[in-house]
Order: structure tokens, then sequence, then C-alpha cells
């Protein structure tokens, strides 16, 4: 899950949450950190199986 690093005289682990706007759509990642974010969060959907998850939430949501 998430690594605890430790050194003299801390302790951090760090967590980022996402958030995507889509009302004003402006560019804010620029060059090549907007590719490796892109090919980064890719790489995440396929390892979680993110697409089937996605398919399961909408289903059950019709059935609500």
């Amino acid at each position: 899950m998430s690594e605890i690093h430790y050194g003299r005289g801390y302790v951090y682990s760090i967590h980022y949450h996402l958030v995507w706007c889509v009302k004003y759509r402006c560019d804010i990642l620029y060059g090549h950190v907007d590719i490796d974010v892109k090919q980064l969060l890719k790489q995440i959907a396929m390892d979680n199986n993110t697409e089937e998850q996605i398919r399961k939430y909408i289903q059950n949501q019709k059935k609500k």
C-alpha cells in the first residue's frame, strides 16, 4: 500500500487525490509532465481493472 518514509527528525507518507473539473478546460500540465501523467494514469487504470469497476458501478446505479 503506502510506504512510510523515516529519517532523522521526520516521518512522512505522501498521498495525492486528483480531481478533474471539466467546466473550465485549460491546460495545467505542460510538456513531458502531461505525457508522463497520462501514461501513468492509463497504466494504473489497466492494473486495477478500472474499466470493469466503472461498468459495474454504472449498472448498479441503473438498478436504483
